[in-house]
């Protein structure tokens, strides 16, 4: 009986560990727009075999009250990985949001693009989004509110990176 105790105890030992480490969620990531740092709220879309249904994750970050850095048109953003952990293939969309976190527009009026990563990083040009001047709302230099959702797969395990940005809605005029 001791015997057996004294083999189950390693064995245990061993399942838990290659059970906890398979399990691991997604890493964290850090963006920015110029020196400045944007928060980001993290969902798993499927993880381990696991789909999760889950609310809008840019909405879930506006709802959370955390202030939104500011980001003039033309600067760079830069989505930053662990090293060794940039995903397989990232999608990023591009909306418009309201202060209380619903979208101005449907999805037709999203932007997307693909990410390519360099050392674990990507990076792009702010442009106005396009659907910035379809609204009865529009102001010229009018600052909107950029919901950004980025969607990354590993193999089968995808999770979505939530971070939203204050933009001015088109460049501002030349004088």
């Amino acid at each position: 009986m001791k015997k057996r105790v004294t083999l189950c105890i390693p064995v245990l030992c061993l399942l838990l560990f290659f059970g906890c480490s398979s399990s691991k969620g997604p890493p964290d990531i850090q963006v920015k727009c110029g020196t400045t740092v944007a928060p980001v709220h993290t969902g798993l879309n499927q993880w381990n075999g696991a789909v999760f249904d889950r609310e809008d994750a840019v909405r879930a970050l506006v709802q959370e009250g955390t202030p939104f850095p500011y980001c003039k048109l033309g600067a760079t953003v830069r989505v930053e990985f662990p090293e060794g952990q940039a995903p397989d293939q990232a999608v990023l969309n591009d909306a418009l949001y309201r202060e209380d976190g619903t979208r101005k527009f449907d999805s037709r009026s999203d932007s997307t693009r693909t990410l390519e990563f360099t050392d674990g990083a990507a990076q792009w040009e702010l442009t106005p989004h396009p659907s910035s001047a379809f609204s009865s709302e529009y102001i010229p230099c009018a600052v909107v509110l950029r919901g950004f959702r980025l969607i990354c797969s590993w193999g089968d395990n995808q999770c979505e990176y939530a971070f939203v940005l204050s933009v001015p809605a088109d460049y501002p005029p030349s004088q």
